[in-house]
């Protein structure tokens, strides 16, 4: 016999678990433990309910448990992917631009500054700041 779908079990928890641990995004992390993204969220929301008359305290625990090591997991997969990235852009000078671009965007990153201002129906002001691409960011390269 399977295991049901959307059930809180070890299986389901360790597939996330490792799922996490390489950098997987919350849908995939939740494809591949079995459960919908949703039912994911709705379990580490859980973890946070100690109000919840029909949740026992051992299922409680199991939550909060879930909880910490998916977000140990999740810090592990953003570091591993983190280091691929690191390992590119020591060979190759668009990745290390990228990654100084992510890193730091108002100082590497290339932006055109928009300041936009609208009055409201009631004759109060508001102020937006909107940054734009320059011309030719995202653009395919002239190699390709």
């Amino acid at each position: 016999m399977g295991r049901t779908p959307g059930v809180f079990d070890g299986e389901a928890v360790e597939r996330a678990l490792g799922a996490a641990r390489i950098g997987s995004s919350v849908r995939t992390i939740a494809t591949i433990a079995g459960v919908h993204f949703q039912t994911l969220y709705r379990w580490l929301q859980r973890s946070d309910d100690d109000e919840d008359p029909d949740t026992s305290p051992q299922l409680r625990a199991a939550y909060k448990d879930f909880a910490e090591r998916y977000r140990k997991a999740r810090a592990e997969g953003e570091v591993y992917l983190a280091a691929q990235a690191w390992k590119l852009a020591a060979t190759d000078g668009k990745h290390a631009l990228g990654m100084l671009t992510l890193r730091e965007p108002e100082t590497w990153g290339r932006r055109e500054r928009h300041d936009v201002s609208v009055a409201t129906s009631t004759g109060a002001r508001l102020g937006i700041i909107v940054m734009l691409p320059q011309p030719g960011e995202g653009d395919a390269t002239e190699d390709g």
